[in-house]
């Protein structure tokens, strides 16, 4: 059987590749996780102020709409809006009464 001195050349090449990959992961805070990107932060941000403006536009409809207009209770709404962003989805699509058409002003 093959000892120590009697690795193959594909034996070397694995090796070096396990020690490169673990070179290459740098521990954060002994996370495991490599540190963000200046690409990933950006998206991070951008994506994060998408969702507070949701938020607050949708914390907004929920305290102006009146309990009658909405699909169970507010305070759901409220919490399912804050946690996530499909939150607010499904709230915008699903958690408002339609609003009954005005009737027709004619003569």
């Amino acid at each position: 059987m093959g000892g120590p001195a009697g690795g193959s050349a594909t034996d070397e090449r694995d090796d070096e590749h396990r020690h490169e990959h673990r070179r290459g992961r740098r521990r954060v805070g002994g996370s495991g996780r490599a540190p963000l990107t200046d690409q990933q932060k950006r998206i991070l941000a951008v994506a994060l102020l998408v969702h507070a403006v949701v938020v607050v536009l949708t914390l907004r409809d929920l305290r102006r709409r009146p309990a009658g207009a909405v699909r169970g209770p507010k305070w759901l709404w409220g919490v399912a809006a804050t946690l996530n962003t499909s939150g607010s989805a499904a709230y915008w699509l699903f958690g408002r009464r339609r609003r009954a058409a005005a009737p027709a002003a004619g003569g």
